[in-house]
Parts: C-alpha cells; structure tokens; sequence
C-alpha cells in the first residue's frame, strides 16, 4: 500500500491519482486579505469585499463621458463654492471662463471672463456690467439711461424749432423732424 503522497499545503494524491484538497476555511476577501469574493453587478455599491463584474464595468463605461468628445443630455450640477467652468483652446490664450462668483455666505453675482478679463458682470440685484474694447466697464443702466436722456434733449431742441417730437420717438422720426 503506497498510500497519500503530499504535495503541497492542504494538498494530497490518492492511490488512483485522485487530487485531493484537505477541508481548511479559507476567509472572505477583503481589501488586505486575499480570499473568496462575491461578484456585484451594481454600479452603487461602497462594499470592500465585493468585486464588480465585466457586466458592470460594461455599464460603468457606458455611462462614461467621452474625454476626447461627447454629447451630455442632463444637467450638470457643480456643487462647490464659487464654482467655474473653463472653455480653453489648447496651445492658446483663448480662454474663456463662466464663474458664479457666489459662496454658501455671499454672492456677487455671475461673470464671465475672456483671457482672464472681467468682460460681463451680472450683479446680485441684475444690474449688467459690460467692459469695452477700451477696457472701461459700463452699467448697462446707464448707457440706457444716458440715451434716454440724450433722446429727450434732441427731442426737446426739435420740438423748440417748431416740429413737436416725443422724446420716445425713433431715431429715424427724429431725423425726419
């Protein structure tokens, strides 16, 4: 009788070549312990002695925006204190950037800058600032209103020579007066 030949931990050949394993336990996986792990096919999931299936990454990857070019059709939520979305154009100074000038204490106002220049400005309370070519920044308001105003003096001085005109006549009536 030549009986069990050992040929490795737990492991054993029997007389008719038969491999046997001896029954030990061997533990869960686990991120420090190599193991037997459960397969998971959810993409939600925050378990450590899990593994995600190819079904799951197939998901995962589906799901996943195309760094290189790709259409997103919902909402994109950035959740952060003064958050800012930058549009750049490699290799250049082309860029341009939306800020939500806002934290959880204060707000601002949104802006937009072009190759880091303030260059629109909306306020809290919806006043609209503007910069021009010159660099000097303008309320919209007031360039309305200074038109307003600019409108009703020569809407005045037509009317004092004799052609009455309203002050919020066109100006093309106003030059046919």
């Amino acid at each position: 009788e030549l009986g069990h030949v050992k040929i490795g931990q737990g492991l054993t050949i029997s007389e008719d070549g038969t491999l046997n394993a001896e029954a030990q336990a061997v533990p869960n996986a686990s991120t420090t312990i190599a193991g037997i792990t459960k397969l998971n096919d959810s993409l939600t999931s925050t378990s450590t002695s899990e593994a995600a299936t190819t079904n799951a990454a197939k998901k995962l990857n589906d799901a996943k925006l195309n760094r290189a070019g790709d259409t997103m059709t919902g909402d994109l939520t950035i959740n952060k204190g003064i958050p800012r979305v930058y549009l750049q154009v490699p290799g250049v100074d082309y860029t341009t950037e939306f800020r939500n000038n806002a934290s959880p204490t204060n707000d601002f106002g949104f802006d937009i800058y072009r190759k880091n220049i303030r260059a629109l400005h909306i306020s809290p309370s919806g006043a609209v600032w503007v910069r021009d070519n010159a660099g000097v920044e303008f309320n919209l308001g007031d360039l309305k209103s200074s038109v307003s105003n600019g409108k009703s003096a020569i809407a005045s001085a037509i009317s004092d020579g004799g052609v009455y005109t309203s002050p919020i006549a066109s100006f093309a009536d106003m030059a046919n007066n």
